[in-house]
C-alpha cells in the first residue's frame, strides 16, 4: 500500500509559505512511498503522518508522531547537508555537498522520515531489535534505503570512501 495524501496532518509555521511547505510535503510522501516497495521488508504503513514546518534557523526532527521541518537553510541556498559524527564519513549516508538546496532539503527530510519509520514501525518489523538508538543500525539501514533511492545520485561526498556500517547488505556490496 503506498503511504497517500490523505494520510498527512500538515502544520505549516506562520512565516512558511504555502509552497515551501507543500515541496515538504511532497518530499516526505515520496520518502514514504519508497519505503513501502516490497524489498524493504517493512511493516504495512498505515494512520496519519503529521508534517510540520517552520522557518526558524533551528533542528529538524522526527519522531513517533511525525516531523518537523526547518527551511532556514533552504531559504538560505545551502547546499551542505552536515550528518552526525558517528556516520559522517560513510559513502552512503555520510556528509555531502548537494547539487541544490532542493536536494540538501530532501535530504533533511530523508533523514527525519527515517526516524519517524524508525520509531513507528520498527517495533514490529525484522529490525525491532535495533530501533531504539536514535543513530543506530535501525536508522541507518532506513535512511541508507532513502539515501541510495532519492539522493546520493545528486551529491558529491565529503567523508571518505568506505563505510563499515552494518546497514549495508551483502547483496548491496557485491553491486558496488
Amino acid at each position: 500500500m503506498a503511504f497517500s495524501k490523505s494520510q498527512v496532518r500538515n502544520k505549516r509555521g506562520s512565516n512558511v509559505t504555502p509552497e515551501e511547505h507543500q515541496l515538504v510535503v511532497k518530499m516526505a510522501l515520496a520518502c514514504l512511498r519508497e519505503l513501502t516497495k516490497a524489498e524493504y521488508e517493512l511493516p504495512e504503513f498505515n494512520g496519519k503522518v503529521t508534517i510540520q514546518t517552520k522557518c526558524r534557523g533551528q533542528r529538524s526532527y522526527g519522531g513517533a508522531s511525525g516531523i518537523i521541518i526547518d527551511i532556514a537553510l533552504f531559504r538560505l541556498g545551502g547546499v551542505f547537508l552536515n550528518e552526525y559524527k558517528s556516520y559522517e564519513k560513510c559513502e552512503v549516508i555520510g556528509s555531502a555537498k548537494c547539487d541544490t538546496p532542493e536536494t540538501r532539503l530532501l535530504g533533511v527530510v530523508a533523514h527525519e522520515i527515517a526516524h519517524y519509520v524508525q520509531y513507528r514501525y520498527l517495533p514490529s518489523s525484522r529490525l525491532r531489535g535495533v530501533y531504539r538508538k536514535p543513530h543506530g543500525d535501525g536508522f541507518k539501514a532506513i535512511y541508507g534505503y532513502l539515501r541510495r533511492a532519492l539522493i546520493n545520485e545528486f551529491v558529491e561526498h565529503t567523508g571518505v570512501l568506505t563505510c563499515n556500517a552494518s546497514h549495508i547488505t551483502a547483496k548491496q556490496k557485491a553491486a558496488a
